[in-house]
């Protein structure tokens, strides 16, 4: 292609690559799984449709391009309709990134300010670059520029990357150490974080509010009215557990109450209706919890019906 235009960058505009829709998908479902959130495989298809329509487009102009030595101008109409909204798709996501990462992720985290920073850079730099394009200056000196701004993207992604794996490989032995350190000043006594698991399991026991994907500590604190930091600190050190860790024990046990109920429902539609967002996550969290797979179990059920 670049020798085709005579070594200029201008098919890049002519004929710009289906992968650039790529980029919006993937950065969202990561920061999706950043915070903790999955997608249905409904949402991914919807996010990664335009991707395939430009993909279908690219290979009838490259064939187009090596049967008739050119593309029909009906064709790179579609493709200038497309892609004259390109900027506000590629922005719209990174800022819905940034959205999500503000709204839901733990500030805690040693690299949520790493991860925050590299999105903001990637927001101004592709700002900037749509910016110079509308102002009239040279389309190449732009990608010249933006080359380069990608090398310092690029820097900020490995310092993430690395901050992160470091973060992993030293997440068990602080834990216990920060934990103790952020509630040591804490006035709950042992009879009143007693109460409050009290009310915790008492009002699990009696809904199942917990089935929604979006359930989290702050609607817990609203439904038994109490402040969100003292269930935070009762669940952490008076239950010995985490919140996510909690509601899903709540939701694995459910699960097993309408399998057994009826057998003949469908594994993974069960797992999303007990409020499972991930498939793949909910096996590898019911056979660490029971030893089998759910669909071993769900057989281990059946052979036990008379």
């Amino acid at each position: 292609m670049y020798n085709h235009f005579s070594g200029s960058t201008l098919y890049l505009d002519v004929l710009p690559s289906s992968f650039r829709f790529l980029k919006g998908p993937i950065l969202f479902m990561i920061s999706m799984n950043f915070i903790g959130k999955s997608l249905s495989k409904q949402t991914v298809r919807l996010l990664l449709f335009p991707f395939f329509v430009v993909f279908i487009l690219n290979i009838i102009a490259f064939w187009q391009l090596i049967r008739f030595k050119e593309v029909q101008p009906m064709l790179l109409q579609g493709y200038d309709y497309i892609f004259k909204g390109y900027f506000y798709y590629w922005l719209g996501f990174i800022l819905l990134a940034i959205l999500q990462l503000c709204r839901f992720a733990n500030r805690e985290l040693p690299f949520f300010r790493h991860y925050y920073i590299f999105l903001t850079y990637l927001a101004v730099s592709v700002t900037a670059y749509y910016v110079s394009y509308k102002a009239g200056v040279d389309i190449d000196k732009i990608r010249h520029v933006y080359n380069y701004l990608f090398f310092i993207q690029f820097g900020l992604l490995i310092n993430l990357v690395l901050r992160i794996k470091n973060a992993k490989e030293h997440s068990n032995p602080p834990v216990v150490a920060e934990t103790i350190d952020k509630y040591k000043h804490s006035n709950l006594t042992p009879a009143t974080m007693q109460e409050i698991a009290a009310s915790i399991r008492g009002f699990l026991d009696q809904t199942q509010d917990y089935t929604s994907e979006d359930y989290g500590l702050l609607n817990l604190a609203e439904q038994i009215q109490t402040p969100k930091h003292q269930i935070s600190q009762v669940i952490t050190d008076h239950m010995q557990t985490s919140f996510y860790e909690l509601i899903n024990t709540y939701r694995l046990e459910l699960f097993i109450k309408k399998l057994q109920e009826n057998p003949s429902c469908n594994v993974s539609d069960l797992s999303f209706q007990v409020g499972f967002k991930s498939r793949t996550t909910f096996y590898k969290y019911f056979k660490s919890k029971l030893g089998v797979t759910p669909s071993e179990f769900k057989e281990q059920i059946k052979c036990a019906l008379p």
